[in-house]
């Protein structure tokens, strides 16, 4: 590699380290002998060392498969625990970066099986570990809700794109004592990056996985057989403006997009948060308990437009915002801060409800109870955060005061806070 590479490789490194995202020495190591540029050809070095997620493939507008960012990347392989001659699943091959670096970490006497739907990424991601040498990744098409039950079981299992449920192959093919690392969805806000560890012995009680550690984090959602019952609308001609809902709209695209461009009205809070806290505080909060949630995204030329109460603004090579609320028949309630304001992760401000559609003040009162109900909780967020997966019936055992019992297709799913919340 020339100096300029190397220079920029390792710059990354540092800024990872700096952030407090890559801790440990055999990780840091594979970052160092795995260049992400043989994995991104076509893309200039600058974007490919700077710590941003580079999307790789679109459809209908919206972004399917990407290079995620080395920052989550350096999370989540520290969060997987690898030793040497372990055997990994790894379920979204993207360019095939993520592999290369778990291959390192395994060394020549592991193995590595990455499963992706796409024949095209398949075929990419097997030419970009070939051009860089790597021998122990082998890269397979197919639906990675399945696992891939030929190669296992597996030591570890990963997933590079965020699941809904836990399908029961990943817990199958799984050894007792290894563990799942997911990014896990809650909602329609944020995700968190969850290791999950699987009991040496089986438990009386149904229970399948427990959390090692939570941190919060966001990715493109697993499409196929598996995919959540999330559904994603685009609003108006141009792409870049995004209703995220639990379920079918109460009201059609158009509807909404109309009661967007024709004025919103402000009902303010007395809540002063943080960015950090609002996405990965209030929206898990909404996300447990709010089945009428929603999420609004603008990016592409809406960005600037003003058409979203921006409460998460978005910066980079592709400049965003995001908020998240309610949805309903009589409108929509969205969360928001003052326009103008730094997008600094740890200075608080006003939260406000931002509020459109013929008859919203309902949404606004119950997105206000949310709020006031999170506060008075203590305001918690992933930190001090348990996740327990039983089988779907659920433990046999009562739930601690104050436990979320989450029901899902394959899994019941039990998040307290046995800890301090903040």
């Amino acid at each position: 590699m020339s100096v300029e590479v190397v220079a920029q490789q390792l710059a990354l490194i540092e800024t990872l380290k700096a952030s407090g995202a890559l801790t440990q020495p055999a990780v840091a190591a594979a970052f160092r002998a795995v260049p992400r540029h043989r994995f991104l050809p076509e893309v200039p070095l600058a974007e490919v060392y700077s710590d941003e997620a580079i999307p790789t493939k679109f459809s209908a507008g919206h972004a399917i498969s990407s290079s995620s960012q080395p920052a989550i990347m350096a999370i989540m392989l520290e969060q997987l625990a690898v030793a040497p001659g372990q055997r990994i699943l790894e379920i979204g091959a993207g360019t095939g970066f993520n592999a290369a670096l778990l291959a390192y970490l395994v060394g020549p006497h592991g193995r590595v099986l990455s499963v992706d739907l796409d024949a095209d990424i398949v075929a990419g991601a097997r030419a970009n570990l070939a051009a860089a040498g790597i021998a122990n990744v082998e890269v397979i098409c197919a639906d990675g809700g399945h696992g891939y039950a030929p190669a296992s079981p597996y030591d570890r299992v990963i997933l590079t794109v965020s699941a809904w449920d836990i399908a029961p192959a990943w817990y199958e093919q799984l050894v007792p004592g290894g563990r799942l690392v997911l990014p896990l969805e809650f909602g329609l806000g944020p995700q968190a990056s969850v290791a999950l560890d699987k009991p040496a012995r089986a438990s009386p009680d149904r229970l399948r996985l427990v959390s090692r550690s939570v941190r919060c984090c966001g990715f493109m959602r697993l499409r196929g057989a598996f995919a959540g019952p999330h559904v994603e609308l685009s609003l108006g001609l141009e792409p870049g403006l995004t209703l995220s809902l639990a379920g079918d709209p109460p009201v059609s695209t158009e509807t909404i997009l109309t009661w967007l461009e024709g004025g919103r009205q402000l009902v303010e809070s007395s809540l002063a948060v943080s960015t950090r806290d609002a996405w990965g505080g209030l929206g898990w909060w909404l996300g447990l308990r709010a089945p009428d949630q929603c999420a609004l995204t603008a990016g592409e030329t809406w960005a600037g437009r003003g058409i979203v109460p921006c409460l998460l603004p978005i910066a980079g090579r592709r400049p965003a915002c995001l908020t998240i609320g309610l949805a309903g028949a009589g409108g929509l309630a969205l969360l928001s801060r003052q326009p103008g304001l730094p997008a600094d992760e740890a200075a608080p401000f006003a939260v406000r409800v931002e509020v459109c559609g013929p008859n919203p003040m309902p949404l606004a009162e119950a997105l206000l109870a949310h709020l006031a109900g999170w506060q008075a909780a203590g305001r918690p967020g992933t930190h001090g955060l348990r996740l327990r997966v039983y089988a779907p019936d659920g433990p046999v055992s009562p739930l601690e005061p104050g436990a979320i019992r989450v029901q899902k297709r394959w899994t019941c799913q039990v998040v307290d806070w046995p800890g301090p919340p903040a």
